[in-house]
C-alpha cells in the first residue's frame, strides 16, 4: 500500500481505539458489538454472467461457499452485454444490492450521494487476506483522496488482452508470426488465399472481433493507443485514445484489412456468441482475447475440429510501421472490483466473506472448485474432471476475487501443453503494454457523448464509408461541444496526481 495509505490505516486505527471506549465505532464494529460475528451474514450480490452459461449446478458452489465463509449468498447474475446498462436502470430504481460487481472504483455521483461505504477501517480490521493478497497498484486504483471505495482484483498481467494465432496454419504456411503491421498483413493475406483450414474452402477469416469494437484493441495499440476508456498523456494534454492522433492509423489500418477482406466482414454485429462459434468452427487466424483464455481455446479448437489438429499461441502485438514508441494494450491493476452499498447493514461481516476469498483455502476454491465434483485427489496431484470446464471457467470469472497464482491453479492444468500455452500468454502479456494513465482517477461521468458516438464514426471510416479527415471533422466538433473541456479538467487532474517535477510521468 501507499505510504499515504499506511499513514491514513494508522491514524484510523488510532481514531477507531478512542471511539471504542466511547461506544462510537461508526460501521466498523458489527451493529451488535461483537468483534467475531458468528451468525451467516445474508450478502445480495449483483454480478455478470461474463457472457457464461450459469451451471445448472451453480448452487453447490454457492452452498460451498456459504458454509465455508459463514455467509448466506444471494447472488443476481445479471447479462454481461446489457451489465451496466441494467445495473444503472436498477439504481436509478432504488434497488441497491449489499454489494455489486464492476471494474472500477464506483462513481462520484454515489460517492457525492454517500451510497457507498469507505472501507479502510473495515479492511484494517476485518481484511488480514485482503492487505497481504492485494497489490499497492490495485488499492491505489480504487483509493480517492485516501479513502478505499472497493475491493479490487489485482489482474494477472499486465495487459488484458494478447493477440492469439494459429500456430498450425502458420507452420502449414511455412510462415513466421508477424512482428509488424506490414508482416501482419502478409500474413492474414496468406491465411485468406491459401486455404489453412484444408477444407478445399475460401472460407477463412483472417482476423476477427466483437460489436462496438470489442477485442480490437490490439490493432490500435500497434501505434501505442486504446480506444474506449483508455488515456494517453500527449504534447500536455490527457486524451482519450478514440481522439489520440495516432488512432486515426489504426483506423486506416482496419480501412486496409476491410477492404482486402481481411477483418471479418460482420464484425459489427458480432455478438459474443456468434464471434466464440466462428473461432471454434476453425475458420479464424486471428483474434484477441485474455491471456487466461489460452488453454481453454486450444482445449475448445482440439474438442471442435480435431481434424485440422490446431495448435494456438499468444504472439505480441506487432509494431505499427513507422513507430517507435510502446505497444500493445495499455496496463490496468485491476480486473474488477467489488463496491459495499451502504444498505448492507453489516460491512463487517461482508469484508470477513471477501477476506475468505482471498485466503488460501477461497483461492484454491476460485482456481479449482469443489473436491468430488470438479476435481478428485488421485497420487498427490489433482485430476480435474474435463467434463466440469464450464463449471470451473464460470467459477474462475464470478467469484475468484484474487490475482494470478500459477500454484493454486495447477491442479486444473493437468494437460502439460495448456499449461506451457498459459504460460506464453501470460509472458506475452507481460512484455508489452503501456502506461494506464487514469488509475485513481475520477470516474468519467460525462464525456459529452464521445463513448456513444466515435464507434459509429470509427466503423464508417473502417468499412470505408467514410474517410479519416471526416473522423477528424467528428473530433474537432466534439471538442467544440463540451469535449476540450472535458481533456482540460482530466488534464488538470492528472498534472496535479500524476506528474513529477520536470514533467515526467510517474510510474505505474
Amino acid at each position: 500500500m501507499t505510504a499515504f495509505y499506511r499513514l491514513f490505516v494508522t491514524a484510523f486505527a488510532v481514531m477507531l481505539a478512542s471511539c471504542a471506549q466511547d461506544g462510537a465505532t461508526g460501521d466498523i464494529r458489527p451493529p451488535d458489538g461483537r468483534d467475531e460475528p458468528n451468525a451467516p451474514a445474508k450478502l445480495r450480490i449483483f454480478l455478470s454472467d461474463h457472457a457464461l452459461a450459469v451451471p445448472d449446478n451453480v448452487d453447490q458452489y454457492i452452498d460451498y461457499m456459504n458454509r465455508q465463509a459463514n455467509v448466506e449468498l444471494q447472488m443476481t447474475f445479471i447479462p454481461h452485454s446489457q451489465y451496466l446498462n441494467q445495473i444503472q436502470l436498477k439504481f436509478a430504481g432504488g434497488d441497491f444490492p449489499d454489494v455489486y460487481q464492476s471494474w472500477s472504483a464506483p462513481s462520484q455521483e454515489l460517492i457525492n450521494g454517500d451510497k457507498v461505504h469507505v472501507l479502510n477501517g473495515l479492511i484494517e480490521r476485518y481484511g488480514p487476506n485482503l492487505k497481504k493478497n492485494i497489490t499497492e497498484a490495485a488499492w491505489d486504483s480504487v483509493t480517492v483522496k485516501g479513502q478505499i471505495f472497493a475491493i479490487p482484483q489485482p489482474s494477472e498481467t499486465l495487459q488484458g488482452s494478447v493477440l492469439y494465432i494459429r500456430k498450425d496454419w502458420l507452420d502449414k504456411l511455412g510462415l513466421s508470426a508477424p512482428t509488424s503491421s506490414d508482416e501482419l498483413l502478409d500474413v492474414m493475406r496468406a491465411f485468406r488465399d491459401r486455404d489453412p483450414n484444408g477444407n478445399g474452402l475460401k472460407d477463412e477469416i483472417p482476423f476477427t472481433m466483437r460489436e462496438k469494437l470489442e477485442w480490437g484493441e490490439n490493432i490500435f495499440g500497434m501505434w501505442g493507443v486504446g480506444s474506449k476508456f483508455t488515456e494517453t498523456y500527449e504534447n500536455g494534454e490527457l486524451l482519450l485514445g478514440s481522439v489520440h492522433p495516432r488512432y486515426l492509423d489504426g483506423l486506416r489500418y482496419m480501412n486496409r484489412m476491410y477492404m482486402e477482406g481481411l477483418l471479418d466482414n460482420e464484425f459489427l454485429m458480432n455478438t459474443m456468441s456468434v464471434w466464440d462459434q466462428k473461432i471454434k468452427s476453425g475458420r479464424v487466424g486471428i483474434w484477441a482475447h485474455a491471456p487466461r483464455a489460452a488453454g481453454t481455446w486450444q482445449q475448445a479448437l482440439e474438442q471442435s475440429v480435431p481434424e485440422q489438429e490446431p495448435e494456438v499461441i499468444a504472439i505480441k502485438t506487432p509494431r505499427g510501421v513507422g513507430y517507435a514508441g510502446p505497444i500493445g494494450t495499455r496496463w490496468s491493476p485491476t480486473a474488477k472490483t467489488f463496491i459495499l452499498m451502504k444498505t448492507e447493514a453489516d460491512p463487517a461481516k461482508t469484508i470477513q466473506y471477501f477476506d475468505w476469498l482471498f485466503s488460501e483455502e477461497g483461492r484454491f476454491f476460485a482456481e479449482n472448485g469443489v473436491e468430488g465434483v470438479t476435481y478428485r485427489r488421485e497420487d498427490g496431484r489433482l485430476q480435474y474432471d474435463v467434463s466440469r470446464n464450464a463449471d470451473i471457467e464460470f467459477i474462475q470469472r464470478n467469484f475468484a476475487a484474487h490475482g494470478m497464482d500459477e500454484q493454486l491453479g495447477s491442479g486444473t492444468m493437468t494437460d502439460d501443453r495448456i499449461r506451457e500455452k498459459l504460460s506464453i500468454a501470460f509472458a506475452v502479456a507481460n512484455s508489452q503494454g503501456f502506461v494506464n494513465e487514469t488509475v485513481g482517477m475520477p470516474n468519467i461521468d460525462n464525456d459529452y457523448g464521445l463513448h456513444s458516438e466515435f464507434i459509429e464514426h470509427a466503423a464508417l471510416v473502417m468499412i470505408g464509408e467514410r474517410t479519416t479527415e471526416d473522423y477528424e471533422r467528428f473530433v474537432e466538433e466534439w471538442k467544440r461541444n463540451g469535449g476540450q473541456s472535458f481533456i482540460d479538467e482530466r488534464t488538470a487532474w492528472y498534472k496535479e496526481n500524476r506528474l513529477v517535477s520536470g514533467g515526467q510521468e510517474q510510474s505505474p
